[in-house]
């Protein structure tokens, strides 16, 4: 069984929280809601399929704007945060990655830091744009 208090620091540093361990109600409500989410935007998506504005309806609907993405169309959202979930008692990676088709090629801990794959210096690019790129 796991424990459902640690929060997973390494040197063993505790911090007051509240209950992390969600109890099968928690799963089930959340589910709920999500099953609630995803049959409001189906509705919506699929009584607007025959319109030939749906795109921009969509983007209405959730707050966005219609952009060209190759030859079809995207609804870009700004926000400045997401609501998200983490389950209680899964790890969470805060490593800089770098992937391709062959798998994770650079695993560092920043700019300075270590590549902790090849034991070598991080090479990250310093500027945050290049970085994303």
């Amino acid at each position: 069984m796991k424990d459902f208090d640690a929060d997973g620091a390494p040197d063993g540093d505790w911090e007051e929280r509240d209950e992390l361990a969600w109890t099968e109600f928690d799963w089930e409500k959340y589910l709920r809601q999500q099953d609630a989410a995803i049959a409001k935007y189906l509705d919506h998506y699929e009584g607007l399929e025959a319109n030939s504005d749906r795109i921009d309806e969509a983007a209405r609907l959730y707050g966005g704007t219609v952009a060209a993405w190759g030859d079809q169309w995207e609804v870009v959202i700004v926000a400045d945060s997401l609501p998200i979930m983490l389950p209680p008692g899964e790890a969470m990676s805060q490593w800089w990655e770098l992937w391709s088709g062959g798998g994770c090629q650079r695993r560092c801990e920043g700019t300075g830091g270590r590549n902790v794959l090849a034991d070598a210096p991080c090479s990250c690019p310093e500027d945050k744009v290049e970085r994303a790129e």
